[in-house]
């Protein structure tokens, strides 16, 4: 999967992550590096370009609903029924601000999104809240590793 990255457009714009879901290895990146440079050098000959409503009809064109398959499966990986704790969550603007009402509502969490405004210049790191207990936790995580940060609490 080829994603945003959250490192401005002048440091690469783009990330990697291989078929486990995380980053990819080396050899990979390696392969990637080189390659883009080289299509580079070559001053992008025989790099296909397509308008992007002409990309939009194309038959190697498929829309695929992400939003409601990592919702329907955080449940393999997060034991919400152990969860009591009241959330508020701030995607500072990220591409996760549609992900956390979908969230909420199914998995039935006392959860708050405090700013469902999206950031017109790029996304940014998301951070988390969480009250756990009387004396609180507070656990600051990048949007793509918030699944990460609730399973380890």
């Amino acid at each position: 999967v080829v994603t945003p990255s959250h490192n401005p457009p002048v440091d690469g714009g783009f990330k990697y992550n291989g078929t486990n879901g995380g980053p990819a290895d080396s050899g990979a990146t390696s392969w990637i590096q080189n390659e883009a440079n080289r299509m580079l050098e070559a001053g992008l000959d025989g790099v296909r370009r397509m308008p992007y409503r002409a990309a939009l009809r194309a038959a190697t064109t498929h829309r695929h609903d992400y939003l409601t398959q990592y919702v329907n499966d955080l449940d393999q990986v997060i034991d919400f029924g152990a969860m009591d704790a009241s959330l508020g969550v701030d995607p500072l603007g990220g591409a996760g601000v549609e992900y956390w009402p979908r969230i909420a509502e199914k998995y039935k969490l006392n959860l708050t999104v405090v700013n469902a405004q999206v950031d017109a210049i790029g996304p940014r790191l998301a951070t988390l809240f969480a009250e756990a207990d009387a004396s609180g936790l507070a656990t600051e995580v990048v949007a793509d590793r918030t699944a990460q940060a609730l399973i380890g609490r």
